[in-house]
């Protein structure tokens, strides 16, 4: 009777090992097998007023234009796991002649949308050009005044564009968001600055049921052998 009460208690003893050890192979494996993406983008912007990438001061003597990236730039690699990658946005160039009040007073709560053009990955795996992956909205204000005048941007928002397998994502943003900074007025280009992150979501969720599974296991073997 002994004999088989140590015999028993040795078999649960090496379940008790192994159920964790299982569960931390599950959580390797699946964390090995998340590969970074590689993606390629461009950018355009409008203007709500004009319907373009630019918009004149009143009276006229100034512009502002958004110059978005024209070219798609990649591929771009960026890690699994929400790994950050610094990704460029466009510039915003400020042309003031007269440095007059009334003409940077134009551009007060104009609203402004950055999209964000995905070339690869897309859905089918075909180029075509890009494909409208979503966009930011951003707002001027205008501070000060004359010659003292400023104008400012604040930027927002999030596209969430497909990854390279199903379910997985790319996540691009603003960087800080919302992004708020002073678009120069000496005709030099201001420029705007992003993130894209990947985020195998499936993958990432396998993770987490491994993870759940290791938490069980142990909770399991505190229960059979009153540990803590």
């Amino acid at each position: 009777m002994i004999k088989m009460f140590q015999s028993g208690f040795a078999a649960m003893t090496r379940r008790k090992a192994v159920l964790p050890a299982l569960a931390v192979l599950s959580v390797l494996s699946i964390a090995s097998s998340v590969s970074a993406e590689a993606f390629s983008y461009y950018t355009t912007g409008v203007f709500q007023s004009s319907g373009t990438n630019s918009i004149q001061g009143v009276p006229p003597g100034s512009n502002l234009t958004f110059t978005g990236v024209g070219n798609p730039i990649g591929p771009v690699a960026v890690g699994p796991f929400l790994t950050d990658t610094s990704i460029h946005l466009g510039v915003f160039t400020l042309n003031d002649t007269n440095l007059g009040a009334n003409n940077l007073d134009a551009y007060n709560l104009q609203n402004f949308t950055l999209n964000i053009f995905q070339v690869t990955p897309v859905p089918g795996g075909s180029p075509l050009g890009g494909t409208l992956a979503g966009q930011f909205n951003g707002v001027f204000t205008v501070t000060g005044s004359g010659s003292g005048s400023t104008v400012k941007l604040t930027l927002s928002g999030q596209v969430i564009a497909p990854g390279s397998v199903p379910g997985s994502t790319i996540v691009y943003q603003p960087f800080p968001n919302p992004e708020t900074f002073t678009v120069a007025s000496d005709g030099s280009q201001t420029s705007v600055e992003g993130f894209a992150s990947a985020a195998p979501l499936p993958t990432s969720g396998l993770a987490g049921l491994a993870l759940f599974g290791l938490v069980g296991a142990i909770k399991f073997r505190s229960r059979l052998f009153g540990m803590a």
